[in-house]
């Protein structure tokens, strides 16, 4: 009898944890429908705050709860690629740390920094090592996060030294 009271217990504990993660899931919707109604409305109010969340622009948040397509409308309609949160935190970091491939491809694509540090010196590399390292639910997306992170910078760094050959060129015939 004693270990059906453990495992009623036990059940019990996981079923709690299970409504505690729905909570989560839902009031993550509620928020994105928030910003969701601002966008079809077309209200970019780009000093809008979340009520739940108010250190988090929208871009923050459509970054760290995965909406790729939030992020891509907000950052046309001429929000800040690179803006930050209370905590000099970018959208950037924010899709790093939680592990959101699209929205770091998006962001990156629409001129987002790297090597932008937060208030505790960390990039968006940083976080995704830090999830790498700490072997959470995120490693694996943060693993192809990282990899993105090298081939952005290998491209970066490969047009960067094509446009020097070209100014070099272009000075080298002006003379």
């Amino acid at each position: 009898a004693e270990t059906e009271l453990k495992d009623a217990d036990g059940d019990d504990d996981d079923a709690k944890i299970e409504i505690k993660k729905y909570k989560r899931i839902l009031d993550s919707t509620q928020r994105l429908n928030e910003i969701k109604k601002l966008l079809y409305r077309g209200e970019y109010d780009v000093n809008w705050r979340s009520k739940e969340f108010p250190n988090h622009s929208a871009l923050h948040q459509a970054a760290k709860f995965g909406h790729s397509d939030i992020i891509h409308h907000l950052l046309r309609a001429g929000w800040d690629v690179n803006r930050r949160n209370e905590y000099k935190q970018t959208p950037l970091m924010m899709a790093a740390l939680f592990g959101n491939i699209r929205c770091t491809k998006v962001l990156l694509n629409m001129g987002a920094k790297m090597f932008i540090k937060d208030k505790t010196g960390f990039t968006a590399m940083g976080y995704c090592e830090k999830n790498i390292k700490q072997k959470n639910k995120k490693e694996k997306s943060c693993t192809k996060i990282m990899s993105i992170f090298h081939d952005y910078y290998e491209k970066r760094k490969e047009a960067l030294e094509e446009f020097k050959e070209e100014e070099e060129n272009i000075a080298s015939a002006q003379k």
